[in-house]
């Protein structure tokens, strides 16, 4: 049995990238694509308030708008065991990598010589390559487009 609402994008990245104000929540998604001239597409979680709604679309949601499926999850991804095993992989890498660099908990930092900084985490680089590959296996064989 396959499980459903399978996050394509691990929420822990969700919810610090696109969540509205980094909210921990689901259902707070907020984002948008943009053509030279509008918003070509937009996707509200299903607890963003009507007020934040309108003051970003200008209007309401159309009938089809709020019938729109969250693009960052998809139901029958994976089994619940799999899922599991997944989320090892990233529990580990938003532990030891993703939450260090946005504490700035870094083991060594140098300057580089243009000025940019080089920073330095000790992580198992093999769980970090199967957290890259974890995402990239989730959006090719989900709906997901980047």
């Amino acid at each position: 049995m396959r499980q459903k609402n399978s996050h394509i994008l691990p929420h822990f990245l969700i919810k610090t990238a696109i969540n509205k104000g980094g909210c921990n929540q689901r259902d707070y998604e907020l984002t948008f694509s943009f053509s030279e001239n509008e918003f070509v597409d937009t996707f509200f979680g299903r607890s963003i308030t009507l007020d934040t709604i309108e003051e970003y679309k200008g209007r309401e949601l159309t009938e089809e708008e709020i019938k729109k499926e969250n693009p960052f999850a998809m139901d029958f991804l994976f089994c619940p065991s799999c899922e599991a095993k997944i989320g090892v992989i990233e529990d580990y890498f938003a532990q030891e990598v993703y939450q260090k660099l946005q504490k700035s908990n870094f083991e060594n930092v140098a300057t580089h010589k243009k000025g940019n900084r080089i920073v330095t985490i000790k992580a198992d680089l093999s769980l970090v390559l199967l957290f890259v590959y974890s995402i990239f296996f989730r959006c090719s064989i989900s709906r997901y487009q980047v």
